[in-house]
């Protein structure tokens, strides 16, 4: 679901954009930089430099300029515990975030991305623009690539699946996509077309089979990724509920409520074994979040410490 979405967390957003542009060094570059390195949070063990708070930091306020400083620190937090509950349940799966396999393809990614620059200072300048360090453009790669390796996992049996989408704050959904490049105008119009055939009650999977590019059956999801892509709200969308057009750069999704299958499992594992996996990521957050460690240098960040210059 994460694959098509693209993506049902803010975090792994960043990472995904992480790693379209981080050509981290071939060479192992060592970035200085005038903000202050010291550590700011622990979590789960792992410090936190006050980089890898800045990057975060930014992407929230380029995105969302007009929330309050606290909210925006709040949702910091929360997406830094999020990266490191990718390594934590990569970890639980036998797959270490730092052992011989996860950096072997590091090395390979970093020296296939410093070769699309024609210089280093071409990387360092990419980089610094959106208020990232070669520390932090490979730990959101390194998470990138766990998540990948966790997503290609065969190894978890469908009663598992079975009893995790069983549960009532997990949704089978229906989904349609359109892909449309640059032709925003064009998917507005066909979008347009979509809904108003649902509306006069034509059946979503065929609506989506005539005039979407994709559609998928056997989508399960948890109610707190439907809400990350469609809203906050304290309870689970009813059956028959439909989502907004969801937009991204190239994309518009459509996602519909219905009734559980829970046979079907057994066919298509692949549908449910990436929502599985965030629900495992989830918690595992919440599990970091409670155990936040706080320095005293970084309760006392003010919007002043993040000014550029």
């Amino acid at each position: 679901m994460r694959t098509s979405v693209k993506r049902i967390l803010i975090c792994i957003l960043i990472l995904s954009f992480a790693l379209s542009l981080s050509s981290c060094s071939k060479y192992r570059v060592e970035m200085s930089n005038s903000r202050q390195s010291e550590a700011m949070l622990t979590v789960g063990g792992e410090t936190v430099a006050f980089e890898v708070v800045d990057f975060f930091y930014h992407a929230r306020l380029d995105a969302y300029p007009d929330e309050p400083f606290e909210d925006r620190m709040t949702w910091v937090e929360a997406s830094i515990c999020e990266l490191y509950a990718i390594f934590a349940v990569a970890a639980e799966r036998n797959i270490d975030p730092y052992g011989d396999t996860v950096e072997a393809m590091l090395e390979d990614y970093v020296k296939e991305m410093i070769d699309s620059y024609p210089t280093r200072r071409d990387y360092i300048d990419d980089i610094t623009a959106i208020h990232m360090t070669d520390a932090t453009c490979r730990l959101l790669l390194r998470a990138s690539i766990c998540e990948g390796v966790l997503s290609s996992l065969t190894d978890i049996d469908e009663q598992t699946l079975r009893t995790f989408a069983a549960q009532d704050d997990v949704l089978r959904v229906l989904t349609m996509q359109l892909s449309f490049d640059t032709q925003r105008t064009w998917a507005e119009g066909r979008m347009g077309e979509i809904l108003e055939k649902l509306g006069d009650g034509e059946d979503f999977l065929t609506v989506a089979r005539e005039l979407a590019t994709s559609e998928s059956e056997h989508t399960y999801i948890t109610v707190r990724q439907w809400y990350r892509l469609c809203g906050d709200a304290a309870l689970a969308p009813a059956v028959g509920v439909m989502s907004d057009p969801l937009w991204e750069s190239d994309t518009v999704l459509l996602m519909k409520v219905v009734e559980k299958d829970l046979d079907f499992i057994a066919e298509h594992p692949a549908n449910i074994l990436d929502s599985y996996l965030e629900y495992l990521i989830e918690g595992k957050t919440d599990s970091l979040q409670e155990g936040l460690e706080k320095t005293d240098a970084y309760s006392a960040l003010t919007e002043e410490n993040f000014v550029d210059g």
